[in-house]
């Protein structure tokens, strides 16, 4: 799922294994690079139920759990936070108890039970967090200690950002957010607006390189490059798997940065 790259040049990724085994068998684990080649994979911590977005701020790695509780009613989700430096770490069973555990959820959505999903922090050390099922951006604040001092709803457009997968940031501390039930990148802006940067229907044939549900949107210069997860959902604008897997590639000019 989710992947990120430490100042030490390492790459975290997670191992989302929930679809194949629902007691806690994901991961997240560590790419160790010498000379710009992976030298070793450390496991950082396993025992999640849905390791899913990753991002690294202030020598730690926090980390979406988009089930902390499995069958809770709403469903319970959760941001986890880890020391850089921390390796193979057993999480706590129940989850509910573990201490690295940052700040919680709740998802009213029962058609999709994911909740926190899309993390990214902006230029002020503020957090933001999707919840995927409801389409809501929560912004999180944090005291000098490190403890969380808000966790409020900070983007909600109902009808026009129907969920939020995975998400980045430009300079100007814009989020691209991946909207994956409607085939769209959303652009959520310091103010808490929402736009669309691009939209399309279901896709009839991928080479076009239309959006067929973007799962990240990831900023490179000018452009956004996404990532189509293909992975049809009750009710999402995509109905059907088909290959070949892509990525598609949106130009930004000027004005998508205001």
């Amino acid at each position: 799922m989710g992947i990120a790259r430490a100042p030490t040049g390492d790459i975290y990724l997670a191992d989302m294994m929930f679809m194949k085994d629902k007691n806690q068998k994901s991961r997240m684990w560590k790419l160790v690079l010498k000379d710009g080649k992976v030298d070793k994979m450390v496991l950082v911590a396993s025992g999640f139920n849905v390791a899913n977005g990753l991002a690294i701020h202030g020598g730690y790695v926090y980390i979406t759990e988009s089930a902390l509780e499995v069958d809770s009613h709403p469903l319970t989700s959760a941001v986890m936070r880890f020391k850089l430096d921390e390796e193979n770490v057993t999480l706590k069973t129940p989850l509910t108890s573990d201490p690295h555990i940052v700040t919680t959820f709740k998802s009213l959505n029962e058609d999709w039970r994911f909740g926190a999903d899309g993390i990214e922090f902006d230029s002020k050390g503020n957090l933001f967090v999707g919840l995927f099922g409801d389409g809501v951006i929560h912004k999180i604040t944090f005291a000098a200690d490190g403890s969380v001092k808000s966790n409020e709803p900070f983007a909600r457009l109902p009808g026009t950002m129907i969920n939020c997968d995975g998400m980045h940031r430009d300079a100007d501390d814009n989020l691209y957010v991946a909207d994956s039930a409607a085939n769209a990148i959303r652009i959520i802006r310091p103010d808490g607006r929402v736009d669309t940067l691009f939209e399309n229907e279901d896709v009839l044939d991928k080479r076009t390189g239309q959006l067929d549900q973007p799962c990240e949107a990831l900023v490179r210069g000018n452009e956004i490059i996404v990532s189509n997860m293909d992975w049809p959902f009750p009710k999402f604008k995509n109905t059907k798997w088909q290959m070949p897997a892509t990525l598609s590639i949106i130009k930004l000019n000027k004005a998508d940065s205001k």
